[in-house]
């Protein structure tokens, strides 16, 4: 179901006009933008960054045996899966590894910065889903068999409020995956250049994903 960010409402609609309110959401180069005023510049990643990314994804091994590993587990634990969205999904390196494994299932992906989701759709070819949204302010309601959340918690300042939105997309009895990095003794000047608010001690977001009544959950560890 969508979520109208205005007033609140959940409906089900083809389009995008909240029939409570009558809010519809910005476009920017005919996408949906639900957070425009980040959708530029905020302080959770450098998007002159993308382009950088989007060159190294296909040859670099950590974010190949990253994708694959990923795609893997979604396929073992959510066979019947119909439908996918990834919150933060960059250049779209995952989704387009998901999209060659599971040609049957809908998938949706979005991120804060419109400049990653230009260089997603050229990856994409228009095969997925994309909108510019906030993490903290989803605007999907029991929507998803998965949602997949992959290195994008620590760069966000409120995080336990993007995991509540996050459990709240995902539909009764489906499933949640994420990797984030591990060890704050680890902290160093790489989390610092990669716009990093935080690492995660061992068990920690299990531990809240308990309290939301989550059964399974998997951390993965992180290159960062």
């Amino acid at each position: 179901m969508k979520r109208c960010l205005s007033c609140e409402n959940v409906f089900q609609s083809r389009i995008w006009v909240c029939p409570a309110c009558g809010k519809e959401p910005e476009r920017h180069e005919g996408r949906l933008c639900f957070s425009p005023d980040l959708a530029w510049e905020n302080d959770g990643f450098n998007p002159n960054e993308f382009g950088a990314y989007a060159d190294l994804e296909e040859k670099n091994f950590w974010f190949t045996s990253r994708a694959r590993l990923l795609t893997h587990l979604i396929g073992k634990y959510f066979p019947q899966l119909g439908n996918f969205f990834e919150i933060g999904c960059g250049t779209g390196f995952i989704l387009s590894s998901l999209n060659k494994a599971l040609p049957d299932a809908t998938l949706l992906g979005s991120d804060i910065y419109l400049e990653g989701l230009n260089f997603a759709d050229r990856r994409l070819q228009g095969k997925t889903e994309l909108f510019q949204m906030d993490a903290c302010d989803i605007p999907f309601y029991h929507a998803f068999d998965v949602v997949g959340a992959f290195d994008v918690l620590e760069h966000i300042e409120n995080d336990k409020k993007a995991l509540g939105e996050i459990c709240a997309a995902v539909r009764p009895g489906g499933g949640l995956i994420l990797t984030a990095p591990q060890h704050p003794f680890l902290w160093s000047a790489w989390d610092e250049i990669n716009h990093h608010k935080r690492r995660y001690a061992s068990g920690e977001l299990r531990r809240w994903l308990k309290t939301r009544a989550f059964r399974f959950f998997s951390l993965l560890p992180s290159r960062h």
